[in-house]
């Protein structure tokens, strides 16, 4: 016998999809969690207002309200108490899904190009922001002569060879012993960062002091010729910054450290941008103020995590118009609350994945009723014409 269901023990009974994060630096635990609920309608096809037009049947989804809503819940721990928690949250159409699938398999596709010889040989000379022309031509003759070739490779098997043996290389050709003894090797003895050396810079704040150590550096670099011996320092700071990219730093608890603004100059893609949204039906009576959200999805080509999920709440006055539009007045947004997720390829398709399959299988769900309920209505309008039609006979 079945056992029954405890309906108290599930927390979240419309998720779908739930990512997690930590991170831990000295006496304080950050804590992240990227959700995705189903809150799905069927089609209205009797609305309750006489007056509001009726969905049609096989839209499969009720017009209005019909959506997936996503969040991110940040949590922080100081010393272990709870320090704070965020959690805006904001919605996407269920008509919105399909061109966000299709931007992300473009985006792939990008971004598996780039992991080709010819394409680490465009990335590489733009990385490098390289103003040479001949390095980029260079670069173009080679990707076009690997185009040529291509079929033949594959044919025989050499370009799965030619591929993994590169990407060998490439594992290899990071000295991450090396690189911690140059990052620790120097002490700052001035300034904000004195008495730490560059790699305790990143692991006491992984987020911050990245942005630290390139500001520093860059300081250092502008003085170089007056002091050639800030090479030294500019040295063990990129080693730090190379050892964060790459992956190689764990925190305490094991986790690696990849801060969400680790960048390169490869460009991104927008998968998504919502426009910012007003609930109208929330306005505020005594400010006059309606919650307001916003949520982006951008991927960032070459990155270990190159999914950022944005999600914004705050409060605004809105313009409606005689049309019905509602435009939030953003130049007076009070009250931002703004949190970012980033995650790897393989866990933003396993979301992807989760949002298409909820949404087929409610579609299929309610089809065969609505179904019935289409043919009915149109044999209904089929008499009705007839009817009409014999009358002017």
């Amino acid at each position: 016998m079945a056992n029954k269901i405890d309906y108290s023990r599930i927390k979240y009974p419309l998720q779908i999809a739930a990512k997690k994060t930590s991170s831990i630096n000295e006496s304080v635990k950050n804590y992240s969690t990227f959700s995705v609920e189903a809150v799905f309608n069927p089609p209205d096809v009797a609305p309750s207002n006489p007056n509001a037009r009726a969905d049609s049947p096989l839209e499969g989804f009720d017009s209005k309200f019909s959506r997936f809503k996503v969040s991110i819940i940040h949590k922080v721990e100081r010393d272990g108490k709870p320090a704070g928690v965020a959690y805006p949250d904001g919605s996407i159409r269920v008509d919105e899904l399909a061109g966000i699938k299709a931007r992300s398999d473009a985006a792939l596709q990008n971004e598996l190009l780039m992991q080709t010889n010819w394409g680490k040989n465009i990335t590489n000379t733009l990385s490098s922001n390289s103003k040479k022309l001949d390095n980029i031509t260079a670069a173009i003759g080679k990707m076009g002569k690997f185009l040529m070739a291509l079929p033949g490779m594959i044919k025989n098997g050499t370009a799965v060879h030619a591929q993994s043996q590169h990407q060998t290389q490439q594992a290899s050709s990071i000295d991450a012993a090396g690189l911690k003894a140059k990052a620790t090797g120097v002490t700052f003895i001035t300034g904000y960062l004195k008495d730490k050396n560059p790699l305790q810079v990143i692991l006491e704040d992984p987020e911050k002091g990245k942005t630290n150590l390139e500001k520093h550096r860059d300081f250092l670099s502008k003085n170089l010729a007056k002091y050639p011996k800030n090479q030294t320092q500019i040295d063990a700071i990129n080693a730090a910054l190379t050892l964060l990219a790459s992956g190689s730093l764990k925190d305490s608890s094991g986790e690696e450290i990849v801060p969400s603004d680790i960048g390169n100059n490869l460009g991104s893609a927008e998968l998504y941008t919502a426009t910012p949204r007003a609930l109208i039906r929330k306005k505020d009576a005594d400010t006059n103020l309606c919650p307001v959200y916003e949520v982006s999805i951008v991927w960032h080509y070459g990155n270990r995590y190159p999914i950022e999920i944005t999600v914004i709440n705050e409060m605004a006055p809105v313009n409606q118009k005689d049309g019905g539009q509602i435009n939030p007045v953003l130049s007076q947004k009070q009250n931002v609350v703004k949190e970012s997720f980033r995650m790897s390829i393989e866990d933003w398709y396993d979301v992807l994945d989760k949002m298409v399959d909820v949404q087929k299988n409610f579609k299929q769900m309610y089809f065969s009723a609505l179904y019935k309920v289409a043919i009915a209505v149109e044999e209904s309008n089929r008499k009705a014409a007839n009817a009409s039609s014999a009358e002017f006979h």
